[in-house]
Parts: structure tokens; C-alpha cells; sequence
């Protein structure tokens, strides 16, 4: 049986698919329990990570969703949302364009 939860991370691996095929770099977050599902980011050294993806680039990758404009989905400027409808699924994404700090943690037995 298909769940709502494998139907959404298939959505999740299809996009991180699409933005690995075009460069980038991605992460998934299983689980859904943090800020983010996928998160997007240029490949390179870390001189490349406090470079911002425009939005035209996110809005090419995501060229069979129609962006949003409806303030009740959309509810800060800064969020953009997608909305892609097939027969059996309406499938949504709200994008954060965002500079973010990566922690790395380590643990030593002193």
C-alpha cells in the first residue's frame, strides 16, 4: 500500500534528483522534522555556499510547477511557492531562498 509518507518522499527524490542533474548539491532531511525537506546548494568549496541561487534558477528547475501568488498559501515575501497537479496528486513546494550556517559536530572521549 501506498502511503502518504513514501508518496512524499518519492516527490523528495525526484526534485533532489532534478537539481543534482542540473549541479547542485542537495541534502534530504528524512523524517520532515526539520526547517526543510530538500535542501539546495551550488556545488564547489565553501566560498560557494555563501553565494544565493536566484529565484529564476529555482524557478527553471522547477519548470512544470506554476508559482503561487495566493497570499493564503504564501504567507511572508521572502517564500516562494510551486504547485504542480497531476490527476491523482496536487504536489506543493515552498522554496526559502537562504544563506545558511552548516554545523559539522564531532565528539572526542577525552
Amino acid at each position: 500500500m501506498t502511503t502518504a509518507y513514501s508518496k512524499g518522499r518519492k516527490l523528495e527524490w525526484q526534485i533532489a534528483k532534478q537539481f543534482r542533474l542540473a549541479g547542485f548539491r542537495t541534502i534530504r532531511a528524512a523524517g520532515s522534522h526539520g526547517l526543510a525537506d530538500v535542501v539546495v546548494f551550488r556545488d564547489g568549496d565553501f566560498a560557494a555556499l555563501t553565494d544565493p541561487i536566484p529565484s529564476t534558477t529555482i524557478q527553471a528547475q522547477l519548470a512544470g510547477y506554476v508559482e503561487i501568488r495566493d497570499d493564503r498559501h504564501i504567507l511572508d515575501p521572502f517564500l516562494y511557492g510551486f504547485e504542480q497537479t497531476t490527476k491523482t496528486r496536487r504536489n506543493l513546494i515552498y522554496a526559502v531562498p537562504a544563506q545558511v550556517w552548516l554545523l559539522q559536530m564531532k565528539s572526542y572521549q577525552r
